[in-house]
């Protein structure tokens, strides 16, 4: 009302007719009334926008009330190469499925992708190029909609999709720039360090003769990339490529032909593939890691006429020729920048005098997920000869050195966002990795296994490293022989040794005592994924035997409850390398970091007998300090400093507190550890 065009007082009704309904004595009729508006530039074209809506109202009631949506958003992954980039989004096989064999209010199936090139990350689709579409092998084709124009007031065709009947395709490797040839632009070629906006959407199509909408299009996720020459790799093969297969067993001849997609994501391991008759397909196929004795797909059909295979473990495509009897196929896939019988070269040594091991985005990388690389480094104590060791693009979490120097223990988010809430944080399944630094080599260990919250440590003799993982009661203690083996849980009766109810508990941020008999570690009776979980975290000792656990630490005098990020209490404990204390970090009352969504912390030590609580961070500090490691030449405790004004950097203090330093580096810095030297404990006496 108030408006223009609002209509004037008066006494206004309509009369509508229905029926007729045959009607018993007592008998009801339910009857549906729409009240159906338009409003055009003028009175003719209010009438033709009325129409309009009058087939959308008319289409939800025939599919009696269920309003179609698009499908779901596809789980696009891109990767930068040197003036290229590559697109993939079917490694995701529970995506992919939710994507792709839903069917949307009774007769809304899938139809196909599209990829856009855009002008910049806040464009609508209508203002970018259409660089590909891939849609199913039908009738289908174009998807052309009549759809009221508020401009002319006309209803006019639009064209939705371009259909080419051309298959279903999950990959696009892109070398040129649309927008520029759109421009008419001479170059058209990318461009190493410059910005480009891509997106990819899903559309489906309503299986009636008749319907409005015809057609819906996923909300676009639109990332940023910059092509580049990824710093220190050397793929040995390039999208596209065949990797060696060799028949091994059976009478088929059938083939198979693994086509490189990702060549960074290669894991040097050896598959067979095995093919077996089905009763609902006549051949389904199945892939093993020879290598680590895993399944990795099984009972899996043959791509359709026209479909993209399935892009499996190492981002290779195995495309499949159908030739008779079932057969068997060893697969080698090639490690990540290594020639046929060469080394990854994704590792660089470590100095013989560094100090310092932490995590740092420094180098302004993103992981193929969009999110901050995290990569690990080493430095002197004072910050100098900063060295960068890992060259992986992902974000490295908890991790710790051997006692040797010749091994990291990682764990990493290298699956991404598994929580799907826009973040990489305690929630997302962290895979746990192997560094060799002698043999500059990573690789993947105990695959399936979810990192947890964090928290990593080796035992004194560098046989054994411990590591946190999530269950199904939260979170538990895993201990693994180095030279392989079958790893164990050894924090299984925790909560029976602390007297505390029930199964559920959180633990995490272990250390293990020099004289490797004790864990130190956080601990929380409860769910840690539920909001309403009050109970404070605390330290706990607790003895790798099993025979004995007690709580070290009381969490400190802020209030329980959920502070940002993490609860009241206290994290990360390290022994001193005399084992004789523990330094840890506890949340104080002083206030929040709005830019990091945590509360204020100290760093702290204390005796193992609960005496000696003793502040090794400033007085009253506005920061979180926190994640702390007590070691080097000069027993001197380092620490990660979190604030709103400047990108987080380390200090150093004695174990007193006294002869604090700041150690600033060219970018944010964080889970910092102090490399093993020898007789660590004589420098503490």
């Amino acid at each position: 009302m108030g408006t223009t065009y609002s209509p004037s007082p008066g006494d206004r009704r309509f009369v509508i007719s229905t029926g007729p309904f045959r009607l018993a004595p007592g008998d009801t009729q339910e009857l549906y009334v729409g009240v159906v508006l338009g409003l055009g530039s003028d009175r003719v074209s209010s009438i033709s926008a009325m129409r309009a809506n009058d087939r959308v109202m008319q289409g939800i009631f025939d599919r009696e009330f269920q309003v179609p949506i698009p499908p779901d958003t596809p789980a696009v992954r891109a990767v930068e190469y040197d003036r290229t980039i590559f697109l993939e989004w079917g490694s995701n096989a529970r995506a992919v499925h939710a994507t792709e064999d839903k069917v949307i209010a009774g007769r809304y199936a899938f139809e196909g992708y599209t990829v856009y090139q855009l002008p910049s990350e806040h464009s609508a689709l209508s203002d970018g190029v259409r660089i590909a579409t891939f849609d199913r092998v039908n009738s289908v084709g174009d998807i052309v909609e009549d759809r009221f124009d508020h401009t002319s007031g006309l209803v006019i065709p639009v064209l939705l999709q371009a259909g080419v009947n051309a298959g279903v395709k999950r990959t696009l490797n892109i070398t040129q720039d649309k927008l520029a040839e759109r421009a008419g632009a001479s170059n058209t070629a990318l461009a190493n360090g410059q910005e480009y906006d891509f997106a990819v959407t899903a559309y489906n199509v309503s299986t009636a003769s008749v319907a409005y909408p015809v057609s819906l299009e996923s909300e676009p996720v639109i990332f940023k990339v910059k092509p580049r020459i990824p710093f220190g790799l050397q793929p040995s093969q390039s999208y596209g490529d065949t990797l060696a297969v060799r028949h091994v067993a059976g009478n088929g001849t059938g083939t198979v032909i693994p086509g490189v997609i990702d060549p960074l994501e290669g894991t040097g391991d050896t598959y067979r593939i095995t093919f077996q008759p089905s009763v609902t397909d006549s051949l389904v196929w199945s892939l093993e890691n020879r290598t680590k004795g895993t399944v990795v797909a099984s009972a899996q059909r043959l791509a359709q006429t026209g479909e993209e295979p399935l892009i499996v473990e190492g981002s290779v495509m195995l495309g499949q020729q159908r030739g008779g009897l079932a057969f068997a196929a060893l697969v080698a896939l090639l490690p990540t920048g290594a020639a046929a019988a060469g080394t990854a070269a994704k590792v660089d040594p470590v100095p013989g005098d560094a100090e310092l091991l932490f995590a740092s985005s420094m180098a302004g990388e993103k992981d193929a997920w969009g999110f901050p690389a995290r990569e690990l480094y080493v430095s002197r104590s004072d910050g100098t000869g900063l060295t960068r060791i890992t060259h992986s693009r992902y974000s490295h979490n908890h991790f710790a050195i051997s006692p040797d120097r010749k091994l990291i223990f990682t764990n990493r988010y290298s699956r991404g966002d598994t929580h799907r809430d826009g973040r990489l944080d305690y929630r997302d399944f962290k895979e746990l990795w192997l560094i060799d630094l002698a043999g500059r080599t990573e690789r993947r260990v105990l695959e399936g296994i979810d990192g947890g919250w964090g928290g990593v440590g080796w035992s004194p003799d560098g046989r054994f490293v411990y590591y946190t993982i999530r269950t199904v009661r939260g979170g538990d203690v895993q201990r693994w022989p180095i030279a392989g083996g079958t790893p164990e849980v050894v924090t299984t009766n925790i909560n029976e040794l602390l007297r505390m109810p029930g199964e559920q508990r959180w633990v995490s941020d272990l250390d293990v005592s020099p004289d490797g008999q004790w864990l130190a570690l956080l601990y929380s009776n409860g769910n840690r994924e539920d909001p309403n979980n009050r109970r404070k975290v605390r330290v706990v000792l607790y003895r790798i035997d099993g025979s004995e656990a007690r709580f070290l630490t009381d969490g400190g005098d802020l209030p329980p409850g959920q502070y940002g990020m993490w609860p009241a209490g206290d994290f990360d404990p390290d022994f001193s390398p005399d084992g004789k204390s523990v330094s840890f970090m506890r949340a104080t009352k002083r206030g929040m970091l709005k830019t990091k969504n945590v509360s204020t912390a100290d760093v702290m030590s204390i005796k193992l007998d609960g005496t000696g609580l003793t502040l090794l961070s400033r007085e009253n500090n506005p920061n979180q300090n926190g994640i702390s490691s007590w070691g080097g030449r000069q027993c001197r405790v380092a620490y990660a400093v979190w604030n709103d004004e400047e990108p987080t950097y380390l200090e150093t203090v004695n174990p007193d507190g006294s002869g604090r330093v700041g150690v600033r580096f060219p970018g944010e810095v964080s889970h910092v550890q102090w490399i093993p030297v020898a007789d660590e404990a004589a420098a503490c006496r």
